[in-house]
């Protein structure tokens, strides 16, 4: 420990800190500069391809129909017959 024999503890310390340092700030340099090309990336796909953005949305608007109907109409066949375990406890509900 030549080099640093002199230095008081604040120094090594300071030292010792630096690579870790410079690994932080290169990381946060390295993920904007990321982010910026995958947001630049992400808008091109959009204004390209805007009609599969579209076809997307619909089909999950289409997919959220779907699970309302069923829920919907499972849930009025239900009332209609009454739960499953009155059927098979021998009970109907009376008046229906």
């Amino acid at each position: 420990m030549g080099i640093f024999a002199n230095l008081k503890l604040r120094r090594k310390l300071l030292f010792a800190m630096a690579p870790l340092a410079m690994m932080a700030i290169l990381a946060a340099v390295f993920s904007s500069i990321e982010i910026r090309t995958l947001d630049d990336w992400y808008s091109q796909l959009v204004d390209r391809d805007w009609r599969a953005v579209h076809h997307i949305d619909i089909a999950r608007a289409l997919n959220m129909r779907y699970g309302f109907y069923r829920h919907w109409t499972r849930s009025r066949d239900l009332q209609k017959t009454g739960s499953a375990h009155e059927r098979s406890c021998g009970r109907q509900q009376r008046g229906r």
